[in-house]
C-alpha cells in the first residue's frame, strides 16, 4: 500500500499502518487492499484532509482535531468479496466535514462530531446488506 503524506510518499507492505499529522493543511491518503488490515489517521490542526480506501475485511480510524478538517472513509467490500469492515470518524472542532460511502455487506460506519456548537457536517450512504450506521454530533 502507499500512504501520501504531505510531499512525501512511503510505500510499506506492513499489515497495520499508522499516520500523525500535526501541521495546517495535511494530506494523509492511504488505501487498504489486504485483508485483515488495520490503518489509523491521526491529524491535530487546521484544514486537515483524510482519505481512505478500504476493501478486504478491514478497519479504519481516523480522528482529527481542530477545524475545517476533511474526513471522507471509501469501504468496497465488493472488490475483493470481502465484506465486516468497521470505519470510524472522530471529529473534535468546528466546520468539519465526515463523509462516508459503503458498499458490500456487515459493514460498520460510526462518525462522531463534537464542536461547542459550531455547524458540523456528517453523511453516510451504504449499498448492501446487513450494514450498521451510526452518527453522533455534540
Amino acid at each position: 500500500m502507499t500512504h501520501s503524506f504531505y510531499k512525501q510518499s512511503l510505500k510499506t507492505s506492513l499489515i497495520a499502518a499508522f499516520l500523525i499529522a500535526e501541521a495546517k493543511t495535511a494530506l494523509a491518503q492511504t488505501s487498504l487492499t489486504d485483508t485483515s488490515s488495520t490503518v489509523t489517521v491521526q491529524q491535530i490542526g487546521e484544514d486537515n484532509l483524510a482519505s481512505i480506501q478500504s476493501s478486504g475485511n478491514n478497519v479504519t480510524s481516523l480522528l482529527q482535531n481542530g477545524s475545517g478538517n476533511i474526513a471522507s472513509i471509501d469501504i468496497n467490500s465488493l472488490r475483493n468479496g470481502t465484506n465486516g469492515n468497521v470505519g470510524i470518524v472522530n471529529q473534535s472542532g468546528k466546520n468539519n466535514l465526515a463523509d462516508f460511502t459503503t458498499i458490500g455487506d456487515d459493514n460498520l460506519s460510526d462518525i462522531s462530531q463534537k464542536s461547542d456548537g459550531a455547524v458540523n457536517m456528517a453523511k453516510i450512504a451504504q449499498d448492501g446488506r446487513f450494514n450498521t450506521a451510526d452518527i453522533t454530533q455534540d
